[in-house]
């Protein structure tokens, strides 16, 4: 990436999500003048873990990033950041000329030529670009919990995915090896509260993973807290924007945790949004979002469809090989012509 020799191109991002902020630092890097805007008042986490798969360690390292997030599981985690008083929150409306869009978000109105809703599953910008959409709820509910490891001292410093039938429980070690983060999805169609924050109760989880082999069943019990959320996602989209906003991460392909690739998709998006707006000038945005959106549909979409079956690394046929979703750097693919 390089910087232009023209003015720089003026972006706001909406979202302080990973999807957001790696394409905040990836846009400064080409030298956009990047404003992120995101509506919690502070950056901390809500109890969820991210696996980095390698596709998505190649794109934080083509960030400059990667060395700086290992510590993260093997040194010291990062604490929460304070975001300014001022910093708006949804996006309300938009409104576009020829060589700028303004977004009405609720402290100000901010005029860029490029506005990018990396907001999430319930994006805002998704929504005044294209209506309320219904997401689909896979019959499935998560339990998220983190361990401290004075509680599950017996277990080993490795990633493991416990598997029963129609259920399963995952765990792997976050901050630095003190605590352990897992997430248990289990069936129940009747429950469809679609929140990350409502509050799990032990008992329920472990009635759930009744017939687990007593080490699974040893981390499930060992939460210091647990939450419980339905699993939805949404179908593809057919196109991410319109003139020159564009969407990013789960605001425009939402997929079920089963290929772990939420966050890895988020982060190559952030990468071939810089890549295809390097050396643009503001006359040519909406060709570079166009370009952006074709360069990444087809590869999101196999892997929505692949999360969703959630067959991949079962002896069932996903479609996906290993070596097509982890062998991947978005810096080194091709862009479409």
């Amino acid at each position: 990436m390089s910087a232009p020799n023209h003015a720089p191109l003026d972006v706001i991002v909406v979202g302080a999500g990973i999807g957001g902020l790696a394409a905040t630092v990836a846009l400064r890097a080409i030298g956009a003048n990047v404003e992120i805007h995101e509506q919690a008042r502070t950056l901390a986490r809500v109890g969820a873990g991210l696996q980095l798969a390698p596709n998505a360690t190649a794109t934080l390292r083509g960030l400059g990033l990667l060395d700086r997030v290992r510590p993260t599981r093997f040194g010291r985690p990062p604490g929460a950041a304070s975001m300014p008083s001022t910093a708006p929150s949804t996006c309300r409306s938009r409104s576009e000329t020829t060589s700028s869009v303004s977004t009405d978000l609720p402290t100000c109105t901010c005029t860029r030529a490029i506005c990018t809703g990396a907001d999430g599953v319930h994006s805002m910008v998704r929504e005044s670009l294209f209506g309320a959409t219904e997401a689909t709820f896979s019959g499935l509910v998560a339990y998220r919990g983190v361990a401290p490891r004075d509680r599950v001292a017996a277990v080993p410093p490795i990633a493991a995915k416990w598997c029963g039938g129609d259920r399963h429980l995952v765990h792997y070690w976050v901050s630095a090896g003190r605590e352990l983060n897992f997430v248990a999805a289990v069936p129940e169609p009747s429950w469809s509260e679609e929140s990350w924050a409502a509050e799990g109760r032990t008992a329920d989880l472990l009635e759930a993973l009744e017939g687990f082999v007593e080490p699974a069943r040893h981390v499930a019990g060992a939460a210091s807290t647990l939450m419980r959320s339905a699993l939805y996602d949404r179908d593809p989209l057919p196109v991410w924007g319109e003139g020159r906003v564009t969407l990013l991460g789960d605001a425009c392909h939402p997929m079920l945790p089963f290929m772990a690739q939420g966050a890895g998709m988020a982060l190559e998006d952030a990468a071939f949004l810089a890549r295809c707006l390097d050396g643009i000038t503001t006359d040519g945005v909406k060709d570079a979002l166009t370009r952006y959106a074709k360069a990444r549909i087809p590869r999101t979409s196999a892997v929505q469809g692949g999360s969703r079956a959630n067959g991949f690394l079962r002896k069932t046929n996903s479609g996906l090989s290993t070596e097509a979703v982890y062998r991947y750097d978005p810096w080194q693919a091709d862009l479409p012509g």
